[in-house]
């Protein structure tokens, strides 16, 4: 009987997915690898890459893969078809049982002791965290866990008998209807219907050991200790695999610093790590953006297409294939295209109208001000001619006043305002909603 462990990956992935195959091959070499390549059947993965089987997503029973595959990133893509290769392998007459890795993890030691747990078990969780937090410290990690999962399914153990079998068609069918990252939905990709399976299933066992699925999220509670040369260990446990979630993105490091910033094996198993990941990589590896992300025409599909396509039944029906892009059809392309110039143009004619709106309050203000300043002119020739009528003064001063206000009058400004000064009756009318003052 044959034990299988596998990964699921993209192109981009396929440098770590191949240290993972070494590195377990190194210290299990009875062990078979697999990989759930999400890419295009015929997509080069390296035939040297130590794997035992390479099973394509589109050999998968996902029922209208090409709507499928439009609704999910990448990530959410990649965790998706997991289900259905544990099925896939389940079904071999001669395995025994499977254990999935995620492929941005290392070997470091036997996974026997793993294995022995089948003899008990069914089905095999790794906690994200095994310790409380303390009450007044950063809960960020039991916080991140009641959000994203209690179980980390960068691992997961399942053995070929009833109640594995009874998991591993239950998990498939809701990653391929509901893998998502949508959190505030309650659902993590595969993290939070893990939550689930102590309820739902019997024999499940939650492995504590500290040992198992090291990562930055757990460095807190494990002590590594070690060297490359001589082994490494974590609370003095032989340390079987580490994990290195969130390496090209960065958070790694900076929790490593943020949390064992004086650990000098981790930083040294790190270094390793990208170097061994650097020397398998293949020029073919990055040659071509993800197919699965781009339209057929290369265009990129906006996380805002997916939603509308996965939340609209009729899109759905009506383009089955909403990566076709070709001309002169009807397709989900078309479709989100014109959707994007008629909303432009609302935009723009909502601007317009918006600019305009302020262009004839500007006008109307400024109006309002003349009136005033004719008001005053008036109360000052009107105490201008009082004046003189009581001391016979200051007939110049309003010859002068009357003259500028001759001059502001013959003014094309004013003969503009004059002929806008019914406006405001007119532009509340065109714009009921709103009041210019």
């Amino acid at each position: 009987m044959t034990a299988w462990v596998y990964t699921s990956i993209n192109a981009k992935y396929l440098p770590k997915a191949r240290m993972l195959a070494r590195s377990l091959e190194q210290y299990n070499p009875s062990i078979k690898f697999a990989v759930v390549f999400s890419e295009p059947v015929g997509t080069p993965y390296g035939h040297d890459s130590g794997f035992d089987e390479v099973v394509y997503c589109e050999e998968l029973p996902i029922q209208d893969f090409r709507a499928w595959a439009f609704q999910h990133d990448v990530v959410e893509f990649c965790t998706g078809v997991k289900g259905h290769m544990l099925v896939h392998l389940l079904a071999k007459k001669d395995c025994e049982s499977v254990v999935y890795i995620d492929p941005d993890c290392v070997v470091l030691s036997s996974v026997d002791n793993i294995l022995s747990e089948f003899q008990k078990s069914s089905i095999l969780l790794t906690p994200h965290i095994t310790q409380p937090q303390a009450l007044d410290g950063n809960l960020a990690e039991e916080l991140g866990s009641l959000r994203h999962g209690v179980f980390n399914f960068g691992f997961l153990g399942v053995k070929n008998d009833v109640e594995g079998n009874r998991f591993a068609r239950w998990w498939s069918h809701r990653l391929e209807k509901y893998c998502y990252d949508d959190p505030s939905n309650g659902i993590f990709t595969d993290q939070r219907w893990g939550d689930l399976v102590p309820a739902l299933f019997d024999r499940v066992a939650i492995l504590k050991n500290p040992g198992y699925n090291v990562a930055t999220w757990n460095i807190l509670e494990r002590k590594v200790s070690g060297s490359l040369s001589e082994g490494f260990t974590a609370n003095s446990e032989p340390l079987v695999f580490y994990h290195f979630s969130g390496l090209d993105s960065g958070q790694q490091l900076n929790m490593l610093n943020k949390y064992a910033k004086d650990v000098r094996c981790l930083y040294d198993l790190r270094d390793w790590y990208i170097a061994e990941c650097r020397r398998l990589e293949k020029s073919e590896d990055l040659a071509n953006a993800w197919i699965y992300g781009l339209f057929a025409n290369g265009q990129q599909i906006e996380k805002e297409h997916r939603l509308l396509y996965r939340q609209n039944q009729e899109l759905r029906e009506r383009f089955p294939d909403p990566f076709d892009c070709a001309e002169g059809t009807d397709t989900f392309y078309s479709w989100c295209r014109l959707q994007e110039i008629e909303r432009t143009e609302a935009l723009r004619h909502e601007e317009l109208k918006h600019q305009k709106l302020i262009e004839v309050r500007e006008l109307v203000q400024a109006r309002e001000k003349l009136v005033e300043a004719e008001e005053r002119f008036a109360e000052a020739k009107k105490a201008g001619d009082e004046w003189e009528a009581r001391f016979g003064r200051s007939q110049n001063v309003a010859n002068d006043l009357s003259s500028e206000l001759d001059r502001i009058r013959q003014s094309k400004k004013w003969i503009l305002l004059c002929h806008l000064a019914t406006l405001k009756m007119r532009v509340t009318s065109l714009f009921p909603q709103k009041s210019i003052t």
